[in-house]
């Protein structure tokens, strides 16, 4: 079976108390209070996934970094703290990159994601932005995009967005009850490029 895995980025530096070692309650929260993590930033986020990744490492097509806000309040539109959010982003595929993986971004067209987190899309002009796009975009190491967007399970009909116009993967159906799972047992559904499950070339 191929297989990949994905972080999901936070940017508030807080982390559950048993990060190492993940207990949750019922509900699926942390059990306990967050602590501040050890290191603030992106990179220190990506390790602990691969840390979690353990001997499965080497078998990893991809490391998708996971660009969505599950916080209450949505994001702060301050430019300060849009810039500070880019930084995470950058550091994250930096730290993939790192550990010879290849980075994707996963994320979708819609509020309290890539936008809004980042404060860019297609027409951008400010300097982060720029940044952003050049190493998404960079014609020797581009980012994929694993998009989120519900319908049939076909990669084509993508409307260019964020940094991307064309996308590697869709999430095209989501919280699904299928292939004999219990009734409280759900999964997503998504569909890829094969391209992203090749040998990277280092």
């Amino acid at each position: 079976m191929k297989t990949a895995a994905y972080v999901l980025l936070n940017y508030d530096n807080k982390v559950c108390r048993t990060f190492s070692k993940p207990v949750r309650n019922g509900a699926g929260s942390c059990a306990g209070d967050l602590i501040v993590q050890p290191r603030e930033g992106g990179r220190w986020q990506v390790q602990q996934g691969i840390a979690a990744l353990g001997s499965e490492l080497p078998h990893i097509a991809f490391i998708a970094i996971d660009v969505e806000w599950f916080l209450s309040a949505g994001p702060s539109k301050d430019a300060r703290s849009q810039a500070r959010r880019r930084q995470y982003i950058l550091d994250a595929i930096d730290e993939v990159r790192r550990w010879k993986k290849r980075p994707v971004i996963y994320t979708r067209n819609a509020q309290r994601h890539w936008q809004d987190i980042t404060g860019c899309d297609l027409a951008s002009v400010e300097a982060g932005c720029k940044r952003l796009s050049t190493v998404i975009n960079d014609p020797k190491r581009p980012i994929p995009l694993w998009d989120v967007d519900d319908g049939t399970p076909k990669l084509d009909g993508f409307r260019p967005h964020s940094a991307w116009m064309e996308r590697a993967g869709r999430q095209y159906k989501l919280d699904t009850n299928d292939f004999g799972l219990p009734p409280t047992r759900t999964v997503d559904l998504n569909v890829f490029d094969l391209s992203l499950f090749s040998v990277l070339r280092r």
